[in-house]
């Protein structure tokens, strides 16, 4: 790919054009218009997005698929990737487990909530700019 964002902008004038071209009315959604393959598209893009997200951050952390898997299941940035694929997909805990190599779901479940929850008490106590 080019990186200049073409395939967007063909993508988004493919899909936008029963809307530009007045087909349909400005109350009705482009998932309606029956024959768009935007709802088609939309769920693709959502199925593939946790591919999309580990391969970033594996890419942004300089690790491989091996790397991810030798890291011990409470390491931090491995949970922080799995806290992205829970607040940002779909993926139930069982798939998002087994794709980040945090073991048993049950045991995800309980290092994810220790990990997230002491995020929380690390960060410092918003105060109203008026107090």
């Amino acid at each position: 790919m080019s990186g200049n964002g073409y395939l967007r902008t063909a993508c988004d004038y493919v899909h936008l054009n029963p809307v530009r071209a007045g087909l349909l009315p400005p109350s009705e959604r482009l998932l309606a218009y029956p024959w768009s393959r935007f709802g088609a598209y939309l769920a693709a893009a959502a199925a593939h997005r946790p591919g999309w997200i580990v391969a970033a951050e594996l890419q942004r952390l300089g690790w491989t698929e091996t790397e991810l898997a030798a890291r011990r299941k409470r390491d931090p940035l491995k949970l922080a990737l799995a806290t992205r694929l829970r607040q940002e997909t779909t993926l139930s805990l069982k798939a998002m487990a087994k794709r980040v190599q945090l073991g048993t779901a049950k045991g995800a479940n309980t290092n994810l909530h220790n990990w997230m929850r002491a995020q929380t008490l690390q960060r410092p106590a918003q105060t109203h700019p008026d107090l």
